[in-house]
């Protein structure tokens, strides 16, 4: 286990399952150092997860993971250090959750018409904020006796997936899949704007996830701005690491590691669980921090 962790949501996040508070608890119990609450598109937790980490001594970086396009690709994109109270991140969050319910219900329509037994008023029934995500139309779905006996479905019953509420999103809702359905996202560009205005360091959350097929985006991300990569995570196999770690190195960028903690949603995930074998993470975040200046 690492004993920094710079990806982690809490129940702020429409998929998380603990409490800002509790993770910090959590963590500090594990022996961590410093860790970094980074909800999507939200910083309402942050707050209490700051507070916490003052109650146990545990340093806890402001952060958030926000969603956002460049050339065709939906990027996830972590700032740390952040001004949380700034006004920008809640005009953020309320223009993020009004496009994601109209985009959410077409989801929903495009499953149904792929013959899956899912209905509108099973997933608002368990939803956050009205937003229809992947993981809570799955875990909505996955609820339902028909759906164990659906061909489509029977990986995420029989042990074949580690992660099947994340990976139903990954399989039908992503980019290019069955179900997905094209949104209004901010740009790269404006994303790291402002998390820079905002004081803070913008880091590219899980390359491999993100821009695996065509890690040569990595380059033109770097030229929007982009501080760092999140070369260490629970989705990056050793040889992905090391192929992050020579490309961030080559731009000039910074390494920086993450679990994407979640809980249920993600229950193959530990916290502190970033696969960085070269050490415990502490010299990670001094090089984060330094970026800052």
């Amino acid at each position: 286990m690492n004993r920094v962790d710079l990806h982690i949501h809490s129940d702020g996040s429409h998929d998380g399952e603990f409490s800002a508070r509790d993770i910090v608890h959590m963590g500090a119990e594990l022996g961590m150092k410093a860790l970094s609450i980074t909800d999507h598109n939200t910083v309402k937790c942050v707050k209490d997860a700051v507070e916490a980490g003052e109650e146990t001594g545990v340093e806890v970086l402001a952060g958030i993971e926000i969603e956002c396009a460049f050339e065709g690709l939906v990027l996830h994109v972590l700032g740390y250090m952040i001004d949380f109270e700034s006004p920008e991140y809640a005009a953020l969050e309320a223009t993020i959750v009004k496009r994601e319910r109209t985009v959410g219900v077409k989801r929903v329509e495009r499953l149904r018409e792929m013959g899956i037994p899912i209905e509108v008023e099973d997933v608002a029934a368990v939803a956050k904020n009205g937003m229809f995500t992947g993981p809570i139309i799955a875990s909505a779905l996955f609820s339902k006796p028909e759906a164990r006996a659906h061909p489509l479905l029977a990986r995420y019953f029989n042990g074949e997936s580690r992660n099947p509420l994340s990976d139903f999103y990954w399989d039908f809702v992503a980019y290019g899949k069955p179900a997905y359905v094209p949104n209004e996202y901010y740009s790269l560009k404006e994303i790291v704007g402002i998390i820079h205005h905002t004081g803070g360091v913008s880091v590219l959350a899980h390359p491999g996830a993100v821009i695996g097929g065509c890690p040569e985006a990595l380059e033109g991300i770097a030229a929007e701005g982009v501080d760092g990569v999140e070369v260490y995570c629970s989705y990056h196999s050793r040889e992905e690491a090391a192929f992050y770690l020579r490309r961030t190195r080559e731009l000039g960028l910074i390494p920086t590691l993450g679990s994407d903690f979640h809980g249920y949603v993600k229950p193959s995930i530990r916290l502190g669980g970033c696969g960085y074998e070269d050490g415990d993470g502490l010299d990670l975040l001094y090089a984060l921090k330094a970026a800052k200046g």
